[in-house]
């Protein structure tokens, strides 16, 4: 009959000798309880296995702390929602910035249709760019790219 460890023992067995298959037992009994409260939370599979695989390697850390803790489950609970809200407010002000930055890149580009009209007024868009509208010419050729000093299609020159 096998022997059924509390989850204080084998914390305790980890953290005085390393053991791994006391760490992996307590990995399997919380596994699904950490990836499950972590998907609640965020609704993303890849971000729920990052946030499992930081709160056990959070766990290996503090085995000797917790091993006098009565509720190892509990504390793994809390660590996963706590983690959980400090990577979705990570992610929201990462997002943030980026569309903050995107809008003052945008503000510091001259509008598609200007663009357009200054290539249309010197003659440099002829045939059915010029039908089609100098916007949607301009994003089809990636001129404005090349315009902006990107890699896109080299604008035509004049003859």
């Amino acid at each position: 009959m096998p022997v059924d460890f509390s989850d204080a023992q084998l914390l305790r067995d980890f953290a005085s000798s390393r053991d791994q298959w006391a760490f992996a037992e307590l990995v399997a009994r919380h596994q699904d309880m950490v990836f499950g409260t972590a998907l609640r939370r965020t609704g993303r599979s890849d971000l729920a296995a990052d946030i499992a695989q930081h709160v056990f390697l959070a766990l290996a850390h503090k085995a000797a702390w917790l091993s006098t803790r009565p509720n190892v489950g509990g504390w793994l609970y809390k660590a996963t929602l706590l983690e959980s809200i400090r990577r979705q407010r990570d992610e929201s002000r990462r997002h943030s910035r980026e569309r903050r930055y995107a809008e003052e890149e945008m503000k510091n580009q001259p509008p598609l249709e200007a663009v357009g009209r200054y290539l249309n007024a010197r003659g440099l868009l002829r045939g059915p760019v010029r039908r089609h509208g100098a916007g949607t010419a301009l994003t089809h050729l990636g001129l404005v790219d090349a315009l902006a000093g990107g890699s896109g299609v080299e604008a035509p020159h004049a003859r």
